[in-house]
């Protein structure tokens, strides 16, 4: 059936009123009226003011939820529920407010939404397991009045008790005078003992501090050794490092010395063989100035050999500098690695024994406190002792909480400590790595400077080949402007022989004159002839040269195509060198994160642990304040029900003195009516006398 369809009567009524009732008091007052009048909504509080959700206006039922704001007093609206809710049950959590369960019209809800106040919106939570109506919802504020109540109930319910047992006691106060006296004696004897306990942890606590110590000294002296041990070994590798390094300096610098001699005699013996075949061809001059290039070009050679090993030299003396200063800076970095080893275990041992101080103190004044109560207390003093088994247990439990906490301490200070060696191991195996790394970068760039002298060399040689090249080519060139002046002679010569010819027939006398320009001509073209085949050798030398050139050429491309290859292959390996040292570092920087995250969740748990401590301290001091105060409480009302029995036994006493007076003025009573009674019988019995006489 729909909810609109219930025929009760009763559903029609609601109300849109409010009252406040004054406890001061004892009245109620009216308030601020609501926006809807309703029945059945969700009623709660929350941050000091009132929530009225959903409910039943008469017609329909409501999603709409309104807050009373006291100082204004006044409703206002806020966020409507997702479903239409009645007979719901509302209470407020942790800064949010429930709606719970009720009657959507169709069903019975287990549907279950929270309120944000601050963002003023209601969102699904997880549901119940069944559906509810009519739901009484307890805050934690009002389940502690509950509980207050039913304290103070069960409080009246003891102190009726204790009443009770007093009256029971009252005719045997002697014998509880007597377990009272042997009471005080047991105390007495509990309390000794109870300081021989605290004395015995008192001198457990000593000793472990010594202990602590003492395993803290032995600590630092291991450390000390592990130091020293460690950088004698440094130091030995270092040596060795340094003497390797050197023996391959040398044999690096030998063998690049033995391969520029090789190369400097091939090269010789090339110019040696080019020059002899070229000083067949030319002149005694140009070998003289081949010579003094060559030996120009050797000085130079010297030069740049002596600019190398000076370089190299000062190169050795800035490494040395380098690595000694790197051994130094790690040095220095150990140093205040131990340095702030030491202050912070100065540190957790000073905190350590300022708790322990703490918790003595404590304890003492928990002492002082408890012998208090316990000379004021008679009536609860069973009781009393089983609290005080119950914190000498406690006090046990603490101390072995105390040593766990302290072995845990060691533990994670060992292994603390063990991950700090071997964070160091492993960065001085990163540092030898690196020096290794830098050592090897360093031969290769002194390679690639060596090359690139030689290539600067070559080049240089090429450049006076091509300045040469030239030179041969301007000679060739006029060679050739000269045969084209011979190319115009003869051409002009054979114009002169035609003209010659023509004189020769018309002149028959200047045939002697003609023989002899012929001879003369032939003369020429003899000399025409060797001056063309010395063209045709120099041509060829040319020609051998220019082959001698592109095998050169040829020769200079494989070597450098070597040299790229070589080149090639040493950035790869520096491509190598360098994805290995972002490896490293990433590890590095990953063994960083681990370390900060253990050493993070290791003060975690410490902070953790302090602060399980620190609020067990605090629960601690709380109960036994509270326990006092209940005793001081029990004591006010032993003595309220001490003076109230003895009110009433004044009163009883009293009453009994009343009763006995009135006993007494009854009896006086009786006897006054007795005799007034005989005083009237007296005339009557007088009378009888005298008539009984005779006449």
């Amino acid at each position: 059936m729909r909810f609109r369809e219930m025929r009760f009567r009763e559903m029609r009524f609601r109300i849109d009123t409010v009252e406040c009732y004054n406890q001061s008091t004892n009245t109620w007052s009216s308030m601020g009226r609501m926006i809807s009048a309703r029945r059945g909504a969700g009623v709660t509080n929350l941050n000091d003011k009132i929530y009225a959700v959903g409910g039943y206006d008469g017609t329909k039922l409501l999603s709409q939820c309104e807050v009373y704001h006291d100082n204004t007093n006044s409703w206002e609206p806020i966020a409507t529920l997702q479903t239409c809710r009645f007979a719901l049950g509302a209470a407020s959590l942790d800064k949010k407010i429930y709606a719970v369960g009720g009657f959507d019209g169709l069903s019975h809800l287990s549907t279950v939404e929270m309120y944000d106040p601050y963002s003023n919106s209601w969102n699904n939570v997880a549901s119940m397991s069944m559906s509810r109506l009519y739901l009484t919802s307890f805050t934690p504020h009002e389940q502690k009045r509950v509980a207050e109540a039913e304290r103070i109930l069960e409080e009246q319910k003891r102190v009726a008790e204790v009443e009770r047992i007093l009256e029971k006691q009252t005719r045997v106060a002697e014998a509880e005078r007597v377990l009272e006296g042997q009471k005080r004696v047991a105390e007495a004897e509990r309390i000794l003992e109870e300081q021989k306990r605290v004395a015995e942890v008192e001198r457990i606590l000593e000793k472990q501090t010594k202990v602590a110590e003492a395993e803290r000294v032995l600590e630092e002296q291991k450390r000390v050794a592990e130091a020293e041990r460690i950088l004698e070994e440094q130091k030995r590798v270092a040596e060795v490092e340094r003497i390797l390094e050197k023996q391959t300096r040398v044999a690096e610098a030998e063998r690049v010395l033995e391969e520029q001699k090789r190369v400097a005699e091939a090269e010789r013996q090339k110019r040696v063989a080019e020059a002899e075949r070229i000083l067949e061809e030319q002149e005694r001059v140009a070998e003289v100035e081949r010579i003094l290039e060559k030996q120009t070009r050797v000085a130079e050679a010297e030069r740049v050999l002596e600019e190398q090993k000076r370089v190299a030299e000062a190169e050795r003396i800035l490494e040395e500098q380098k690595r000694v200063a790197e051994v130094e800076r790690i040095l220095e970095k150990q140093t205040k690695v131990a340095e702030a080893e030491r202050v912070l275990e100065e540190q957790k041992r000073q905190k350590r024994v300022a708790e322990a101080e703490r918790i003595l103190e404590e304890q003492k004044r928990v002492a002082e406190v408890e012998r208090i109560l316990e000379k004021q207390t008679r009536v609860a003093e069973a009781e009393r002792v089983l609290e005080g088994q119950k914190r000498v247990a406690e006090a046990e439990r603490i101390l072995e909480e105390q040593k766990r906490v302290a072995e845990v301490e060691r533990i994670l200070e060992k292994q603390t400590k063990v991950a700090e060696a071997e964070r160091v191991l492993e960065e001085q195996k990163r540092v030898a790595e690196a020096e290794r790394i830098l050592e090897e970068q360093k031969r290769v760039a002194e390679v690639e400077r060596i090359l690139e002298k030689q290539t600067r060399v070559a080049e240089a040689e090429r450049v006076l080949e091509e300045q040469k090249r030239q030179k041969r080519v301007a000679e060739a060139e006029r060679i050739l402007e000269e045969q084209k002046r011979v190319a115009e002679v003869e051409r002009i010569l054979e114009k002169q022989t035609r003209v010659a010819e023509a004189e020769r027939v018309l002149e028959g006398q200047k045939r002697v004159a003609e023989a002899e320009r012929i001879l003369e001509e032939q003369k020429r073209v003899a000399e025409v002839e060797r001056i063309l085949e010395k063209q045709t050798k120099v041509a060829e030398a040319e020609r051998v040269l220019e082959e001698q050139k592109r095998v050169a050429e040829a020769e200079r491309i494989l070597e450098e195509q070597k040299r790229v290859a070589e080149v090639e292959r040493i950035l790869e390996k520096q491509t190598r060198v360098a994805e290995a040292e972002r490896v490293l570092e990433e590890q590095k920087r990953v063994a960083e994160a681990e370390r900060q995250k253990r050493v993070a969740e290791a003060e975690r748990i410490l902070e953790e642990q302090e602060r399980v401590a620190e609020v067990e301290r605090i629960l601690e001091k709380q109960t036994r304040v509270a326990e006092a105060e209940r005793v001081l409480e029990e004591q006010k009302r032993v003595a309220e029900a001490e003076r109230i029995l003895e009110e009433q036994k004044r009163v009883a006493e009293v009453e009994r003195i009343l009763e006995k007076q009135t006993k007494v003025a009854e009896a006086e009573r009786v006897l006054e009516e007795q005799k007034r009674v005989a005083e009237a019988e007296l005339p009557i019995k007088e009378e009888q006398q005298l008539n009984k006489r005779p006449v």
